[in-house]
């Protein structure tokens, strides 16, 4: 449940209402002055007549300007009202109290506890000695040793709590765990933070883990095992895209050291891509290109004059040809 509170929020009773009536109208178009409630809030209301007896209520609903009321609160007693009495937000020692109580507050835990029962909202628990989570039930599945941790409980609405548990151990990064649930039901407790030592991985299933110089490890219905994330995968994968065409290649003009008919080796650790031009010197001429001693490849023939050109890919450490048939080249380029 929350106060809300409105600034200069104030009206005057359209009709008047007994020292009972729990519904009360302000002139028409005030009640937009007041706050807008969802379900669980709240906010203060002051009755106050001409001669200074005044009434706090807690507003509970509003619908235009029509308030749903709780009568008699704070140590005030029921009063009848006139219309045209004043009706007020105003700042209350009761509004003031449960503000401040909204407020983080702190719980130092010392004995073995059940972390289903920290659910006060916004509430700060922390605690020197392991035992309160080793001793205690319902705490996340780590692994290795603990020591002193903190919880933080939060209310995100009237039924779903969350909360977020810090387990210290000396010398080791802190592993943070998340989970939800309503007080009564709770989701599985899931990993929201690396490690540093594969001997803290979480003993039951809490996501994906991810561990400082190792990769990810995945719950394999009893452990957790190094997954396809691993370093090492992630290393094989690096290393075939360093072998691929592209990374570090560039377009080169090679012609002055290429000739027709020449056998030619690619040296270079990765797939080559060639593409030669030729201009035809008599019908039919044309480009086939040979790698591996194997003729893969024919340019389309042409008229005397054509142009005439192909593109072939060649593998590391392979052979590769181009004869010219009735053509002379006049261009070589290699993306190498």
């Amino acid at each position: 449940m929350t106060v809300q509170l409105a600034n200069n929020a104030t009206s005057r009773l359209a009709s008047s209402i007994s020292s009972t009536d729990t519904t009360i109208s302000v002139q028409p178009g005030d009640g937009a002055k007041y706050p807008t409630l969802t379900a669980g809030d709240t906010f203060p209301v002051t009755l106050l007549k001409s001669d200074g007896q005044l009434e706090i209520c807690r507003c509970t609903a509003r619908s235009g300007d029509v308030l749903t009321v709780l009568r008699a609160q704070e140590g005030t007693t029921g009063k009848s009202f006139a219309a045209g009495d004043r009706v007020e937000v105003r700042l209350t020692k009761g509004t003031w109290d449960q503000k401040f109580s909204e407020a983080m507050s702190h719980v130092f835990l010392t004995a073995p506890t059940n972390a289903n029962t920290l659910i006060a909202d916004n509430k700060f628990y922390t605690w020197m000695a392991g035992t309160v989570v080793t001793g205690g039930s319902n705490w996340p599945p780590y692994g290795g040793g603990v020591g002193a941790g903190f919880m933080d409980v939060r209310w995100i609405s009237g039924d779903i709590i969350y909360q977020r548990v810090t387990l210290l151990a000396n010398g080791k990064k802190p592993r943070v765990f998340d989970r939800f649930g309503n007080g009564t039901t709770w989701d599985a407790w899931k990993m929201a933070s690396s490690l540093d030592d594969v001997d803290f991985r979480p003993t039951a299933s809490a996501g994906d883990v991810f561990i400082d110089g190792e990769g990810f490890y995945r719950w394999n219905g009893s452990t957790y095992v190094k997954s396809d994330l691993s370093y090492s995968s992630l290393a094989a994968l690096v290393s075939g895209v360093a072998a691929a065409m592209g990374p570090n290649q560039t377009t080169q003009d090679v012609g002055a050291g290429r000739a027709a008919g020449v056998s030619y080796v690619n040296s270079t650790a990765r797939p080559i891509m060639v593409l030669v031009q030729a201009t035809t010197t008599q019908t039919g001429g044309n480009l086939y290109a040979t790698i591996g001693g194997v003729i893969c490849q024919r340019s389309y023939i042409g008229a005397t004059g054509s142009k005439v050109a192909l593109q072939i890919t060649v593998p590391p450490g392979v052979a590769y040809r181009i004869d010219a048939i009735s053509s002379n080249i006049d261009m070589w380029i290699e993306y190498r």
